[in-house]
């Protein structure tokens, strides 16, 4: 058999292509590192003491649910700027008989400020509802 017909043609530019980009995101990332460019932080001046919220439940994806995960909604923290700001900041949970769960923020979820959260341990059935602390 001869692979010099129109398949194998396709599938060595396709993978010509794929080494293509990656040689230049690897060089726009090297780029990046060397003139200093990073992800703008927002001031430690912006950011309140301790902040309380609730979680609203947990961070579904097609076929389950992930218990690690979970949805945080913030009091005064109405809109996705707003919830940006808080990206990466720790978050404590603290069960009724007092157990306390860390986690950290890693994202806005829609446009209502309603922050994602992803803890060590996953998190009980009767942590929903609970307030957490943002620190």
């Amino acid at each position: 058999m001869d692979n010099s017909g129109r398949g194998a043609r396709k599938k060595t530019e396709t993978a010509k292509k794929a080494r293509r980009v990656k040689k230049t995101k690897r060089r726009t990332k090297k780029k990046a590192k060397k003139e200093g460019e990073a992800k703008p932080r927002v001031p430690v001046e912006e950011k309140p003491v301790v902040l309380t919220g609730r979680l609203l439940g947990y961070r579904w994806g097609i076929h389950r649910q992930r218990v690690r995960e979970g949805l945080l909604s913030v009091g005064g923290c109405d809109n996705a700027d707003d919830a940006r700001k808080l990206v990466g900041r720790n978050v404590l949970l603290r069960y009724r008989k007092g157990k306390v769960v860390t986690g950290k923020i890693i994202g806005i979820h829609g446009v209502k400020g309603v922050l994602r959260a992803r803890f060590r341990k996953g998190l009980a059935g009767d942590a929903v509802g609970l307030r957490v602390r943002i620190v």
